[in-house]
């Protein structure tokens, strides 16, 4: 009886299946994921010490693509409060363009172009990549706190920008109140902190009714500036001061703007973190500032709005570390991932937390959270290519930084399984044989017969499979909430068909 009800359970699926049209499903409520990527996750104590060296910082969103822009605000920064050794430099604007223009491959196909390509992006009807839309706020210079003009460094202590005579005051404290730019030099305080701060006498501009007419007046007042990280060792004359550089935001007017390809093939926010002199041995976060970073969408025809919710995946640099013993890790049995990631594998990706006894090269040890800095020194996408771009299913040696965790004196490792999402046979492949294989294991359960993709329904190949065949819960250990059914064969004949035509198509619209 239970063979005959697979078979009417399947022929019911596959009537049903071709009855559907080829469309998506319905977009993901989950929250984003925001997830920290570093150039480097450890550097040496003379690296660190110079007050110089950086560390290359990118933040990537993932999560569904299928956002509606309309009136939105998107918005991401870096913790600066976290540590009194780390500062950001550098952080890369999306309206700018940066030297010769370069060629991009990317899911949609190829690019060329001179702006640095950010996760939410668009092409002109020529099809070349357009600058942002949308319009891009970024604090990357010091500006003046009266009429916002960038701040150049002067030399010895000292720093000079222009005020328009409106505000301007000279040196006997008299308004000028003209039609010039009078060029203001102050100088600096220099803070224990590491910040510097400046003073300067400007005209506030303020109204009155008199005679019932409207007057604008004026009088004396003082600003008060700061530059946030001042390093005069590092300035040449001329040099403008940098600010924060750790936020960025963008408002967008209209729905034009989507996600460049899949939705964390491009950084949302780029900038170097880097180390004042004198930094010791330790281990370094680099953390997002939760309390900033949003998504605020505004629907065009019921003007409510949404803000989405995020999942943060923080990260950090070891510096100095000789040796390092776990001391406690949580860890799930197997880390899953996509084959496409070329995103390092970290302990924070893997939903692990690592607690190390780390010795440093200074001699100093402590037992801390190692977390962020943990790595397995390699991609999803590299270790499914070394192993024949069928599936990966192996141990990878865990790193705090770069140096190999130990446990009870052997490296510590974790069990990996990457595959390719909708590969639910394992070939290496995404087509219709998948498809039949997800509707037949459905069909199985359906009739109440034991269902399996792989040989051993319990072995981690049978998770893997059941992993990458979920297409839209995404299950990691196959009780976690994930359902095999027949909407997952629907997305696999959808995503072949549309790749089959030519029509590049991401994951992320399925989900």
């Amino acid at each position: 009886m239970k063979k005959s009800a697979y078979f009417i359970a399947l022929s019911c699926a596959l009537a049903v299946i071709t009855s559907i049209p080829f469309s998506a499903s319905a977009a993901q409520t989950d929250p984003y994921t925001l997830n920290i990527q570093l150039s480097d996750y450890a550097l040496t104590a003379e690296e660190a010490a110079y007050g110089n060296t950086s560390v290359h910082t990118s933040a990537y969103l993932k999560g569904s693509t299928d956002l509606t822009m309309g009136p939105s605000t998107i918005q991401c920064g870096f913790a600066t409060d976290i540590s009194d050794s780390t500062f950001f430099r550098n952080i890369l604007n999306p309206t700018e363009q940066y030297g010769e223009p370069v060629t991009y491959n990317y899911s949609g196909g190829s690019f060329t172009t001179s702006y640095v390509p950010f996760c939410f992006g668009g092409f002109d009807r020529n099809g070349n990549y357009a600058s942002r839309a949308m319009t891009c706020i970024v604090r990357d210079a010091c500006m003046d706190p009266v009429n916002g003009s960038i701040i150049e460094y002067a030399g010895n202590d000292t720093i000079r920008f222009t005020l328009p005579g409106r505000f301007y005051v000279n040196e006997a404290g008299e308004l000028a109140q003209d039609d010039v730019s009078h060029e203001i030099v102050c100088p600096l305080t220099v803070n224990p902190d590491g910040s510097a701060t400046y003073t300067y006498k400007f005209a506030s501009i303020y109204t009155e009714r008199v005679d019932g007419e409207l007057v604008y007046l004026a009088e004396v007042d003082t600003a008060v500036g700061t530059i946030p990280y001042y390093q005069p060792e590092f300035l040449e004359e001329g040099d403008i001061l940098p600010d924060i550089n750790s936020r960025m935001s963008w408002i967008a007017y209209d729905d034009s703007e989507r996600f460049l390809g899949s939705s964390d093939e491009f950084p949302l926010l780029e900038a170097d973190v880097f180390f004042k002199s004198g930094t010791g041995c330790g281990i370094y976060p680099v953390e997002f500032e939760k309390d900033y970073c949003n998504i605020y969408l505004t629907d065009d025809e019921t003007f409510k709005s949404q803000s989405l919710t995020f999942e943060y995946q923080d990260a950090a640099i070891a510096v100095g570390v000789d040796n390092a013993v776990l001391n406690q890790i949580e860890a799930p049995e197997h880390a899953l991932y996509f084959a496409d990631s070329t995103k390092m594998i970290t302990a924070p990706s893997m939903g692990a937390s690592v607690t190390c006894d780390v010795s440093y090269t200074d001699g100093t040890s402590e037992t801390v959270d190692v977390t962020g800095a943990v790595n397995a020194g390699a991609t999803p996408n590299a270790l499914w290519q070394e192993n024949g771009s069928t599936y990966y299913n192996g141990e990878v040696t865990m790193l705090c930084g770069d140096t190999a965790i130990t446990n009870g004196g052997t490296p510590l490792t974790q069990s990996v399984l990457v595959g390719l999402k909708g590969d639910a046979n394992l070939n290496g492949g995404v087509g219709i044989d998948d498809a039949t294989a997800i509707l037949t294991y459905y069909a199985q359960n359906a009739a109440g017969v034991s269902a399996s993709f792989t040989s051993d329904p319990t072995g981690s190949d049978e998770i893997l499979a059941y992993f990458l065949a979920d297409i839209d819960t995404e299950s990691k250990t196959m009780t976690d909430g994930g359902i095999i059914d027949i909407n997952d064969a629907i997305d696999v004949l959808t995503y072949y068909a549309s790749n089959a035509a030519g029509i590049p198509t991401s994951w992320d619209k399925f989900i």
